[in-house]
């Protein structure tokens, strides 16, 4: 099996996220204001690539969804970053609403708790009956 692997850092000045992912087809960064200026697109690189501006809504259901994850880490906004998207370097659709696995939180450069990232984690393949 594969090990699946993400690492982020958020850049306030610029208003930036920067990621690097391996076997990671869709995630979710959770976000509230004083992490990123949540008012301003929100440009976001994944492995190296071309960045993409994203918007960060924030909304009640989010901040609902976090607290009920963990009350002691509370975000009001939320990007869905599909990785293929990236690597085809074209603006697509956000990745489905809830998808992957329960979140894990990311630590910034001095340790300090950045937001969290839910992970989907590519499915085994289907090696089934064999077909006639």
């Amino acid at each position: 099996m594969q090990q699946v692997e993400i690492r982020a850092e958020i850049d306030r000045e610029s208003n930036a996220i920067r990621v690097t992912t391996k076997f990671v087809k869709k995630f979710r960064i959770y976000l509230h204001d004083s992490m990123l200026d949540l008012d301003r697109p929100i440009s976001v690189t994944v492995d190296g690539r071309s960045p993409v501006k994203k918007t960060a809504k924030q909304s009640a259901s989010v901040l609902l969804e976090s607290a009920l994850r963990d009350r002691e880490m509370l975000f009001t906004a939320a990007i869905d970053v599909d990785v293929r998207m990236h690597v085809k370097l074209r603006r697509g659709p956000s990745a489905p609403r809830g998808c992957g696995t329960p979140d894990s939180p990311f630590l910034g450069q001095f340790g300090e708790k950045l937001g969290k990232l839910t992970i989907e984690v590519p499915a085994a393949p289907d090696f089934g009956q064999p077909k006639p």
